[in-house]
């Protein structure tokens, strides 16, 4: 099976794409996120609050509002409610919660990077995960599965990765 990757202004059909994730800003607004558990593999893992939206960008987003950061959509084709993490907002190199709020939330993914992203099916984060590598996109996650499992990725996200490395 191949992926739709978007390079630049360039669409290809890649099977080396991968994917990616993110949380809302408004979702979390008053409320505690739980503590974050302990890690069993030396991973460092935080519970994060939502994520910060670019400016002038609403909850109810299409693809072009994902700015270098990873991006996360409640549907499929990149509609629904908008998640969005980025390296100002958040430390690389370092797993995060997405949350109870968004956990198995998102649909479809952009990873609007430079670097890769790993996204996660469990948190604390296991051996199901997948690297979005730089421009990766999935539109519906429904025709992807994870490696360990084979069960849908759809739905399905706990936690991701920032890295700082291209191919994760």
């Amino acid at each position: 099976m191949s992926k739709r990757c978007i390079l630049g202004s360039l669409a290809v059909i890649s099977a080396s794409c991968a994917m990616a994730l993110l949380v809302s800003s408004s979702a979390f607004a008053g409320a505690t996120p739980p503590p974050p558990p302990v890690s069993t593999t030396g991973a460092a893992i935080t519970v994060v609050t939502p994520g910060i939206l670019p400016p002038g960008v609403g909850p109810d987003s299409t693809f072009n509002s994902c700015t270098v950061g990873l991006c996360m959509w409640e549907n499929a084709d990149y509609g629904g409610i908008f998640w969005y993490y980025s390296g100002t907002n958040y430390n690389y190199n370092h797993y995060y919660y997405v949350g109870a709020e968004f956990n198995d939330e998102a649909s479809s993914l952009y990873n609007d990077r430079s670097s890769g992203s790993i996204v996660d099916k469990d948190y604390p984060p296991g051996d199901d995960e997948i690297c979005a590598i730089a421009q990766d996109v999935f539109e519906n996650l429904a025709g992807w599965e994870w490696p360990q499992d084979d069960t849908t990725m759809n739905d399905s996200i706990s936690s991701f990765n920032l890295t700082t490395s291209a191919n994760c």
